[in-house]
């Protein structure tokens, strides 16, 4: 009976509402507003590119549970077997001119063969094809300079021909020649010894020796040191001189000139002077003959 009763009790209490469900969503931008669920737009990004896009000709199936995978019946058309020697039809747009140009036909189970775009071959600067010109200057051994062919990496450019620019590029180059060669010696383990000087500097020459030609030969690099240091001095004095010589001779030029020129001046004075000597004596001895007649 007290079960009858809580039943009963039960059945007869009020139920509780059910929630309100949320409607299902629809596409805003296709023209039909199909669910969102089925339509390509409800990708971002990367994803809504390669979505397949929705088409209203085909109908919508409801998911169920139970339901079974379906597979696409064959579109019709001649069999398997003699697809390959049928030629391919156009299309009604396409005997139209409405679509875009077709491919070429390729036969059945055959890829169109793709043709790689060919890039532009780099040329690179070799012994064998110094396009670039070789290295004048360079040598090999206890031989004479310019006695070794090597190919240059780069274009050689013009010289220089202001002297201020060439100065302050003297000083760029020279660090960056500096710089390489440490990267050398440092990464190579090689001995590097480098020594530049320029006619207009003012201070002594520039010079960079390895840490393992030091640590290997001190009294040697001392050599090397005092022998570059006097070629470095002498080639200087002999610029200089020459500057000196060329300076000494214009200046003797320009005194010659300014004597000549004082010459050439003394010359039309002495000659004005004698002048007007003559005009002088001329005129008293005209003076004297109308006297005496």
């Amino acid at each position: 009976m007290a079960k009858a009763a809580k039943t009963r009790a039960r059945a007869q209490a009020p139920t509780s509402p059910t929630p309100n469900r949320r409607a299902p969503r629809k596409c805003r931008q296709c023209p039909d507003s199909p669910l969102l669920s089925e339509c390509p737009h409800r990708f971002r990004g990367r994803r809504a590119a390669t979505a397949t896009p929705y088409d209203a000709t085909q109908p919508v199936v409801a998911a169920s549970d139970n339901a079974l995978p379906t597979v696409a019946a064959a579109p019709e058309g001649p069999p398997l077997d003699t697809m390959e020697d049928t030629p391919a039809q156009p299309s009604d747009g396409e005997q139209q001119g409405l679509s875009s140009p077709a491919a070429p036909a390729t036969t059945a189970g055959t890829a169109a063969p793709s043709v790689p775009a060919t890039p532009e071959k780099r040329v690179y600067a070799s012994d064998s094809n110094p396009i670039h010109g070789v290295i004048d200057g360079l040598g090999r051994g206890n031989e004479k300079t310019n006695n070794y062919r090597m190919a240059r990496t780069r274009v050689l450019k013009l010289p220089y021909t202001d002297q201020a620019t060439a100065n302050k590029r003297f000083d760029v180059l020279s660090r960056d020649l500096v710089t390489r060669g440490e990267a050398l010696a440092h990464r190579t383990s090689a001995w590097v010894y480098i020594a530049v000087h320029h006619p207009s500097a003012r201070t002594s020459f520039l010079h960079f020796c390895s840490r393992k030609l030091r640590k290997e030969a001190p009294e040697e690099v001392q050599k090397i040191h005092k022998e570059v240091g006097k070629t470095m001095s002498l080639v200087k004095r002999a610029d200089r001189v020459q500057g000196i010589n060329y300076e000494r001779e214009r200046e003797e030029v320009l005194e010659k000139l300014k004597e000549a020129e004082r010459a050439v001046a003394e010359a039309k004075a002495q000659a004005a002077d004698t002048a007007s000597d003559t005009a002088h004596w001329k005129a008293q001895a005209m003076q004297s003959a109308g006297s005496s007649a």
